[in-house]
């Protein structure tokens, strides 16, 4: 090949490398693994149109090389409508997640909203009889009662409040969404502990919070659901243990695992959420977008079987 060759060749490669090279900037905000499939496009492309360019040029099929040239500039432009439509449509999706899990988000609250409603009216209620018993105490000992008449009178005094909801943590968000989903585990015979302390301020946003907590208890329940199915009811159980707070964010949950009840390792994603009245259609969030909030902030997710449980981990 002379110098008009090479000439030749550069330039139908130059249009398909200046798409590969626009790349980067247009998916800046994507993660590694779906910028070089992305990046398979121009450079699959640049070597097919390479090679018969130098089967052109070695035969001097001069309408082929310019057909050849065409080409390349319209695979170059098709290149760069075809990422920008994805990124769109994968931005688009992303969206409609986070549209889902705030109404996931919102129903919980709303949900909470409701218990603490009654809570108080159970309170007030639960108020009168204690001052009711008050005054009784207070006229037995005008009355002059028996020391054991007024232990009697304090004790039913004392009993005069029932127990009430008890917030889970100082976060609202969490704590509407992990009360809807203790709900959820109970009613299907799961024994499910938390222990969660979430502060109102954390490295990560309410709807981000609400992602990480809200998949990895699904995939809990589901894993516990399905060894119910397979006969291990009895012994299904989940621990949800967090820490989060303005510096950090440590999520940890665990559940009773067995290998013939899984679904080979691969993470649960719900189809659909009730409430009440309202479904929700696919609200659950993959692993792999809570490994892409955890990458933002500097952390990671993992998720292994752990023997006879499997141990979910976020940390941003």
């Amino acid at each position: 090949m002379n110098a008009l060759d090479w000439t030749l060749f550069a330039l139908t490669q130059i249009p398909l490398f200046v798409a590969l090279a626009s790349l980067p900037r247009m998916l800046r905000n994507v993660r590694r693994v779906r910028v070089v499939t992305h990046a398979l496009f121009p450079l699959s492309q640049a070597a097919f149109i390479g090679l018969q360019m130098a089967y052109a040029l070695d035969a001097r099929d001069w309408p082929y090389v310019a057909a050849l040239a065409v080409c390349s500039l319209i695979c170059a432009g098709i290149d760069v409508l075809l990422v920008r439509h994805l990124v769109a449509s994968e931005q688009r999706d992303m969206q409609d997640n986070r549209v889902r899990l705030l109404d996931v988000q919102t129903e919980a609250q709303r949900r909470r909203m409701r218990e603490f409603r009654a809570e108080t009216q159970s309170v007030h209620a639960d108020y009168a009889r204690f001052v009711e018993r008050l005054d009784q105490i207070d006229t037995d000992l005008c009355n002059g009662a028996s020391e054991q008449a007024v232990e009697k009178s304090i004790q039913s005094a004392s009993n005069a409040f029932c127990a009430h909801t008890a917030r889970m943590c100082e976060n609202l968000a969490v704590d509407a969404l992990l009360a809807m989903k203790t709900q959820d585990a109970r009613r299907q015979g799961i024994d499910v502990q938390c222990d969660v302390r979430v502060s109102q301020r954390t490295p990560l946003s309410d709807v981000e919070l609400c992602a990480v907590f809200a998949n990895l208890c699904d995939n809990a329940i589901h894993a516990c659901v399905q060894m119910g199915e397979h006969g291990g009811r009895g012994n299904a159980w989940m621990r949800v243990r967090a820490r989060a707070d303005a510096r950090q964010c440590v999520v940890n949950v665990t559940n009773a695992y067995r290998a013939d009840a899984s679904d080979n390792g691969v993470p649960h994603r719900a189809e659909h959420v009730s409430f009440g009245d309202a479904t929700i259609p696919e609200h659950g969030w993959g692993l792999s977008i809570l490994e892409s909030i955890a990458a933002q902030h500097g952390g990671e997710c993992t998720s292994i079987p752990c023997g006879e449980y499997w141990l979910a981990v976020f940390r941003a």
